[in-house]
């Protein structure tokens, strides 16, 4: 499943779990245990992330915060290879 490939994408690009982001790093936005979005951190100011990335079928990158980044999550966590 497509779920699946993403969590071995992550563990054999030796992306590993950071507490605190940096510019670039994977957001992974999960419901449960399962991956259900994905984005990348492109702004940190003040304590406030944002990110970008596509959402369903748009053809263009949109920019949020991190904590709007996706809609029906229970948490996300960040990555860096």
């Amino acid at each position: 499943t497509p779920i699946m490939e993403a969590n071995k994408i992550l563990v054999g690009d030796g992306y590993s779990k950071v507490l605190s982001p940096m510019i670039g790093d994977v957001v992974i936005y999960r419901s449960g245990n399962t991956i259900i979005h994905s984005a990348v951190v492109s702004w940190i100011s003040g304590g406030e992330v944002t990110v970008w990335g596509l959402n369903g079928t748009e053809t263009y990158p949109n920019e949020s915060s991190v904590k709007n980044g996706f809609s029906g999550y229970s948490h996300y966590e960040y990555y860096r290879q």
